[in-house]
């Protein structure tokens, strides 16, 4: 993979007040700008000849690369292969300022998608996917919406090998089910099961009323459980 990154020189800025100028030399990561190393600063006599060459901080697996060459500022070369920067200005007139910025190589990860077992502490591998990011960066899983799971993801930092996984857990909600005999007698204990279970059928006891029938439930069951409800009993 060709890791590539964005040189941005400041650019040539005002002469500072004196017979002096100050070279600099920034060093930041382009993700967030964070300093990489300090800074190369040098102050020297203006209307002078100033050469130097400056050996580069090096990150494994991190790259320079010089974008535009017309992006430098005159006198200012970046050798990407040998990670050096060459600064030969023939007369100083003014400051110079530049940034280096180091970016990141990629690297492929896994992501797995493991759904728990229903009546079980176990979980089994639904899916896996393969994604990429940067290295050393903080891998960028992200959970499905799935209907009666609640779920949490364990992100990890990316190896430059290829050979990072995350997994993703989804957990079983439990919910609650109620028979309400309204008024009757004998109508089946609530029932406290996980997303997915299945109700059997001769569990559910048909209540009874003196001076009354039987009509049914009110909402009509669902034998496999996928929310809270209560069923009421209907009388005639």
């Amino acid at each position: 993979m060709m890791l590539t990154t964005l040189f941005i020189p400041e650019g040539l800025v005002a002469a500072q007040t004196g017979d002096t100028a100050r070279i600099t030399v920034n060093y930041v990561y382009e993700s967030n700008n964070a300093m990489v190393a300090q800074p190369y600063s040098a102050t020297v006599p203006t209307n002078q000849t100033f050469q130097v060459t400056i050996a580069l901080p090096e990150i494994l697996n991190y790259s320079i690369t010089a974008e535009s060459i017309n992006a430098l500022p005159e006198g200012v070369a970046l050798d990407s292969e040998e990670n050096l920067l060459s600064i030969n200005l023939s007369t100083v007139t003014e400051d110079v300022s530049v940034v280096l910025y180091y970016a990141a190589g990629q690297a492929d990860y896994t992501v797995n998608h493991w759904v728990q077992i229903l009546d079980s502490d176990e979980y089994e591998l639904e899916k896996s996917v393969e994604l990429t990011g940067d290295i050393d960066a903080y891998t960028e899983a992200v959970a499905d919406n799935k209907e009666g799971f609640t779920s949490h993801v364990e992100q990890s930092i990316i190896a430059p090998d290829d050979t990072t996984e995350v997994n993703i857990y989804y957990d079983r909600i439990s919910y609650t089910v109620v028979f309400d005999a309204n008024g009757g007698i004998g109508a089946s204990d609530p029932i406290y099961a996980e997303y997915g279970t299945v109700i059997e059928e001769s569990y559910i006891m048909v209540p009874t009323r003196i001076g009354y029938v039987f009509q049914g439930w009110s909402p009509a069951i669902e034998y496999t459980v996928t929310e809270d409800v209560t069923y009421v009993a209907q009388w005639e």
